[in-house]
């Protein structure tokens, strides 16, 4: 029986983040602005199948992440959102699955240490950062990350 080899990272990857192939996809995309299927083909450090790469795109299109149009006998595809609208609609998408973790857990308390724990101990610098938005709650915070919203909404509906 054929049993499907391990992911390469420790972590597993959550419905609707971007695996491996579909980052490096989305790197193309953003240095070139407009791909067919070869052109990703033939920028990609490993030899894939045209097919893989063809489906790829076709998720990335069906998720709001690229756009594509028909250009002669092909599709043409170039990104729909930037970097930081992409890392910003993962991080939403990420975060959603752990809060829905946390709101069937029977100690969502403690889901919710867990997170902040990891995130203090992954960049300290950051945490505090992140918490002094929170106490401060600055309007050009809350602002900046509304109009970030918008544009994802936008990219994403369009």
């Amino acid at each position: 029986m054929y049993s499907r080899p391990k992911a390469p990272h420790a972590m597993t990857y959550i419905r609707g983040t971007l695996g491996p192939l579909e980052r490096q996809v989305m790197e193309i995309l953003w240095r070139k602005k407009e791909c067919s299927v070869r052109d990703v083909l033939d920028r990609l450090p490993d030899p894939k199948a045209y097919t893989t790469i063809m489906t790829t795109l076709s998720r990335l299109f069906s998720r709001g992440m690229a756009t594509r149009t028909w250009a002669g006998r092909k599709f043409v595809y170039s990104a729909r959102v930037n970097h930081v609208e992409l890392d910003y609609m993962l991080a939403e998408r990420v975060l959603s699955y752990l809060l829905e973790i946390q709101a069937n857990s029977k100690a969502p308390e403690l889901v919710s240490l867990y997170i902040l724990k990891n995130l203090f101990r992954h960049d300290p610098k950051l945490f505090e950062a992140v918490v002094r938005i929170v106490k401060s709650r600055r309007s050009e915070h809350l602002t900046r990350l509304s109009a970030l919203k918008n544009a994802v909404n936008r990219a994403v509906n369009n």
